[in-house]
């Protein structure tokens, strides 16, 4: 589910400014944004890590890509992303539904 991980934290980044394309290109010409997400567990471990790509201007973005890096290496990771819907089983069908990021 690493699209809808990108997809909440670029959000999060454009609606606090911090999404910024430092190209030399006309402001509203979209570029391709390369950003890490850490998702931290509530104790402070690091649940996954997800690298996303997102074509960016200064108003709007799309997710190009997206892959998860650092996988959970516990079953209390997997838990944690699951019960935030940030992780599904193989295969498993995750419909719609947009994930849940603690705020």
């Amino acid at each position: 589910m690493t699209a809808q991980i990108c997809s909440r934290a670029a959000e999060s980044q454009l609606l606090y400014g911090t999404l910024t394309v430092n190209y030399p290109f006309q402001p509203e010409d979209a570029r391709v944004v390369p950003f890490v997400v850490p998702v931290f567990r509530q104790d402070g471990l690091l649940a996954a890590e997800v690298d996303c790509y997102a074509n960016a201007d200064s108003h709007t973005y799309s997710v190009v890509r997206s892959e998860i890096v650092i996988s959970p290496t516990s079953q209390e990771s997997v838990d944690f992303l699951r019960t935030r819907h940030l992780c599904s089983d193989k295969g498993s069908d995750s419909g719609d539904e947009q994930p849940r990021l603690p705020t």
